[in-house]
């Protein structure tokens, strides 16, 4: 390692020390001087129009599906969630949720273009009163667009999905973060060309 870069690394693992934690975090996260705070968000979603009933009634298909893929995973199981699912979506096409949770059981079973298609649809159903929803849809189209490459697609939703409360979504965009990899690469690198006596 050359002797300026040492220096560097050297100084900004004092800087890093020696600032508060919260600060340092915020500047990785956004250098460019704009931190994004996660928003006060509602813990549960509202969907409107319709019945108390029949918002009971979805929510105890996802259970039923889900379940079922707790039990035990093969194709008839994930053929069988998906069913259930689709009957959530047929009794309230508006819902964000059974589409998004559908497209974790394709997901799941490799079927790539059906689960982003209702990855999507939540996206799109999802409004400033289904934050859960939008912030798990955002978060498992994150997840598809990393593994297959687009990682500004994939930080851009994980970012939103953080800021709306998505712990897992949060820590997954600042990996992406490329001033966080510098960050880090340079800190590893100082840390095992440091001789402590």
């Amino acid at each position: 390692m050359s002797s300026s870069l040492l220096s560097m690394s050297l100084q900004l693992f004092i800087f890093i020390v020696t600032v508060e934690p919260a600060h340092i975090l915020d500047l990785i996260f956004h250098p460019m001087g704009t931190p994004v705070k996660t928003q006060a968000v509602s813990t549960t979603d509202v969907v409107e129009g319709y019945t108390e009933e029949v918002l009971q009634r979805v929510k105890q298909l996802e259970v039923e599906a889900i379940s079922l893929l707790k039990k035990e995973e093969s194709d008839e199981t994930f053929q069988n969630a998906i069913d259930i699912l689709t009957k959530a979506i047929d009794l309230a096409p508006t819902h964000p949720s059974p589409y998004n949770n559908r497209g974790q059981i394709r997901q799941l079973q490799g079927k790539v273009e059906e689960a982003e298609a209702d990855v999507e649809k939540a996206i799109q159903l999802s409004t400033n009163n289904t934050p859960i929803s939008l912030r798990q849809a955002l978060t498992q189209r994150g997840m598809m667009r990393m593994k297959r490459g687009d990682e500004d697609g994939a930080r851009e939703d994980l970012e939103r999905a953080g800021k709306l409360g998505n712990t897992l979504a949060a820590q997954e965009a600042v990996k992406l973060n490329p001033y966080a990899r510098m960050c880090n690469q340079m800190l590893t690198q100082a840390m095992a060309n440091a001789q402590f006596s």
